[in-house]
C-alpha cells in the first residue's frame, strides 16, 4: 500500500478530497523537515500528476555499488574473451597461410 501526501481541500472543483501531489513508497515515514522540503520541491515542479518520491538509503547506495562492480567485472571478462578470440583467429589465419 502506498502513502500519499495531504492535499488542500480547495484544490478540486467537486469539493471532495484533493488529489495527492506526491506518492511515497509504502511504509516510509518522513520527518517534518523532509516533508517540508519535498512539498516545496513538488510545488516548484507544478506537475499535473502525482510525483513518485524515492527514498534513498545507505543500503540503496551499497547495492548500487555492488551492481556496478559486478557489471565492471563482467565487462572485463567479455573484453578478455573478445581478445582471446582475436588471438585464436589470428593464429588460425597465420597457420592457414603457412601451410
Amino acid at each position: 500500500m502506498e502513502e500519499t501526501s495531504d492535499g488542500s481541500p480547495n484544490s478540486k472543483d467537486s469539493g471532495g478530497p484533493a488529489e495527492p501531489s506526491y506518492i511515497l513508497p509504502g511504509m516510509s515515514g518522513l520527518s517534518r523537515s523532509q516533508k517540508k522540503i519535498i512539498e516545496a520541491k513538488v510545488r516548484a515542479i507544478k506537475s499535473e500528476v502525482p510525483i513518485y518520491i524515492a527514498i534513498m538509503r545507505k543500503t540503496n547506495a551499497a547495492v548500487s555499488k555492488l551492481v556496478s562492480s559486478m557489471l565492471l567485472q563482467m565487462l572485463k571478462l567479455l573484453l578478455y574473451i573478445f581478445v582471446l578470440q582475436i588471438v585464436v583467429f589470428y593464429h588460425v589465419l597465420v597457420n592457414m597461410f603457412l601451410v
